[in-house]
């Protein structure tokens, strides 16, 4: 709860800035995004034997789908600065 709730402030300050994101915030949030992509994996591997197969594939699904944005973002950030 608390990763999700200071993921939610960073993107929230990102979407509110009316000149544009700066590359840091940028980098911040890439790096957030990729850290979580790992955090699930982790996940994926402690619970493996005792969640259900529709729990993994959450966590799977949000492992790949968080990881290629933080990829995406690193990139922009790349382009940017």
């Amino acid at each position: 709860g608390i990763a999700n709730l200071a993921y939610s402030c960073v993107s929230f300050t990102l979407a509110m800035r009316s000149h544009g994101v700066t590359v840091p915030y940028l980098r911040v949030i890439a790096v957030a995004n990729v850290a979580w992509a790992v955090c699930c994996a982790v996940f994926t591997v402690v619970w493996f034997n005792s969640a259900s197969v529709f729990g993994l594939g959450q966590l799977v699904g949000e492992a790949v789908f968080v990881g290629g944005l933080g990829l995406l973002e690193w990139r922009a950030a790349g382009r940017a600065g």
